[in-house]
């Protein structure tokens, strides 16, 4: 009977949960200053009634279709919401070794091109959003405001 070789035990530790990435702080006031600007322009643009349609500012499907447009580029560019950049042993038997290489390349540069555009299109969904909140719930923060600072 042949012997059975035994088997090596790992002495590598894998960490029970992936390590969290840094909060970015940079990108986090760019963000927020850009959402600003988005927002001041849209209302700065429906308050002065910028190109009236039916008694509707054209600003507001402007920035519908913006919106819209650049989720579905983000979409696009990077290959439905996948995280993971894509290495050439997943493309393994789907063409030649040099052609999986160029394919990886385009692939994790369009999705570097969503990442970039992802910070233009959340100025436009914040913008959207506080004014539906606005719109909507307008009159009670105006209440509650008035009611916390003394005002009528």
């Amino acid at each position: 009977m042949a012997k059975k070789k035994k088997k090596k035990k790992s002495t590598e530790v894998v960490p029970a949960t992936t390590p969290k990435k840094p909060f970015n702080v940079k990108r986090a006031i760019l963000i927020a200053l850009s959402t600003i600007a988005a927002f001041v322009l849209y209302e700065t643009l429906i308050t002065i009634k910028f190109l009236p349609i039916g008694g509707v500012p054209i600003i507001m499907p402007i920035y519908f279709i913006i919106t819209a447009a650049l989720a579905c580029a983000i979409i696009f560019l990077n290959s439905g919401f996948s995280h993971k950049e894509v290495t050439p042993d997943m493309l393994d038997g789907v063409a030649e070794p040099d052609e999986i290489e160029e394919i990886c390349a385009k692939l994790n540069r369009r999705k570097k091109q969503a990442k970039k555009l992802m910070l233009v299109l959340l100025p436009f969904i914040f913008s959207i959003l506080f004014d539906i909140v606005y719109l909507f719930y307008g009159d009670f923060f105006s209440g509650a405001l008035s009611s916390i600072f003394g005002g009528q």
